[in-house]
């Protein structure tokens, strides 16, 4: 009898236990529940901050991730549209006339003329900037960039969009004719952050192996060195997870067949 009425207290005590204990475990799982979404709500508002304080323009394209212009000064760049007749001078052609609709007017320098700026869809939906600058009564045709121009202001127009996965950042000036020029680097940074879709060799200035890449190893694209003439030609250097750096140049498939690509990612999309 002492046995059996010392056995129902325990009973009781382990039952507790377990209501308790899976009280807070519900209870526990709830929360971090919560604080991850509360996590990703701050995220998400820290990031919408950061947009909200970028002044001008900023207007993503439909067919991209990236905005067309972003104006980090307000009045810099403004949303206008404006269709008129533009001209296109070449030293050895006919000048190539068409009409024109633009999307935003900027300032490249404060106390400059006005460019009108085009959303060029390109021959193959390779989605570019032109931009256009009245003289004489002409709307003459002044160069271009890839999407994702930033303008600040200062006489310099940066961009780091390009249909490209891989992307690459370019820096652009106005010679003494308004005309738009891109500044010549030696490299062209990427920061690609990826894995190995195959296996594939990094190579030395060379040519020598360095290493072999594993299939699903983590690799970072660090530069692109691109061949003007033949883009299929295009050396990227690859830092590898123990940090070694080597070449990889064996062409790059068509972004329309990701599957094929050696890197996920290094793929071709257009200009």
């Amino acid at each position: 009898m002492n046995t059996q009425k010392g056995f129902v207290p325990i009973l009781l005590i382990l039952f507790g236990v377990v209501v308790i204990g899976g009280g807070v475990y519900f209870y526990t799982q709830n929360r971090v529940g919560d604080n991850k979404e509360n996590t990703e709500i701050s995220v998400f508002k820290e990031i919408q901050n950061k947009v909200d304080e970028v002044k001008g323009a900023v207007i993503p394209s439909k067919e991209m991730e990236f905005p067309s212009i972003i104006s980090l000064k307000e009045g810099t760049v403004v949303e206008s549209e404006n269709t008129f007749t533009s001209v296109r001078y070449y030293s050895n052609y006919e000048p190539e006339i068409r009409e024109v609709t633009t999307q935003y007017i900027a300032k490249i320098i404060p106390s400059g003329e006005d460019y009108f700026i085009e959303v060029n869809p390109g021959p193959s939906a390779d989605y570019h900037l032109e931009f256009f600058k009245k003289e004489n009564n002409e709307f003459v045709y002044k160069g271009s960039t890839p999407m994702g121009a930033i303008i600040p202001g200062n006489g310099f127009i940066y961009t780091g969009g390009t249909q490209n996965p891989f992307g690459s950042y370019s820096k652009f000036k106005l010679d003494n004719k308004g005309e738009i020029f891109v500044i010549k680097q030696p490299y062209q940074y990427s920061g690609l952050n990826s894995i190995a879709q195959k296996e594939f060799v990094i190579k030395n200035n060379k040519g020598e192996p360095v290493a072999t890449i594993a299939t699903g190893s983590p690799v970072e694209v660090i530069l692109v060195e691109e061949d003007n003439n033949d883009f299929s030609k295009t050396k990227f250097l690859i830092k590898t997870q123990y940090n070694l750096l080597g070449w990889y140049n064996e062409g790059l498939p068509s972004c329309f067949n990701p599957e094929q690509a050696v890197i996920k990612g290094l793929c071709w999309g257009g200009d």
